[in-house]
């Protein structure tokens, strides 16, 4: 059997392992709340070039023909603003019945 002093040097060692172990959960705890923020924006970054990915064809392509087609005047500069006011109006449909369309991510 262990001695009266073993003993107390047993629960003086436990002691100091446990405040250790309090002041290293505290320190994780904070560490891991300042990694919170930059982590979140991070992912907001990432999902946002994810939901772009599909945009882009679409941005070069207008940007393609703003740059090659002539203007014709302002009945033409009229006419290429009508149609691509179209263009746009009809890509921000696909994309809202794709955002719609698309599975949730959000239950993880």
């Amino acid at each position: 059997m262990a001695q009266a002093w073993e003993l107390e040097q047993l629960a003086e060692r436990r002691r100091v392992l446990v405040a250790e172990s309090d002041r290293l959960r505290y320190q994780a705890a904070h560490d891991w709340a300042g990694l919170e923020t930059p982590a979140a924006w991070l992912q907001r970054g990432y999902r946002l070039v994810q939901s772009g990915r599909a945009l882009w064809p679409w941005v070069a392509g207008l940007a393609g023909l703003l740059l090659v087609r002539k203007s014709t005047g302002s009945l033409g500069t009229a006419r290429k603003l009508w149609s691509y006011w179209r263009v746009c109006r009809k890509i921000s449909a696909l994309w809202r019945s794709f955002q719609t369309n698309r599975p949730s991510t959000k239950s993880r």
